[in-house]
């Protein structure tokens, strides 16, 4: 996982692991993380987090909820 997108992909699986719940055939990770806190726990900037993050969601891959 070296390149961004992967790396954040690998920051939601272990959010996932942490805080996910099983609610119908989904996984609901519940966080306060923003953005900001998760482009710097992957080494990125946010809005190359926001990037993948919104690729993600087009992918149908996560569904980005809240704030």
């Amino acid at each position: 996982f070296t390149d961004v997108p992967g790396r954040v992909a690998k920051q939601l699986l272990q959010l996932a692991q942490r805080f996910g719940t099983q609610e119908g055939g989904a996984l609901r990770v519940t966080h306060d993380l923003t953005q900001e806190e998760i482009a710097q726990l992957v080494g990125a900037s946010r809005e190359t987090v926001n990037k993948a993050l919104a690729d993600f969601a087009h992918r149908g891959w996560i569904r980005l909820e809240g704030k």
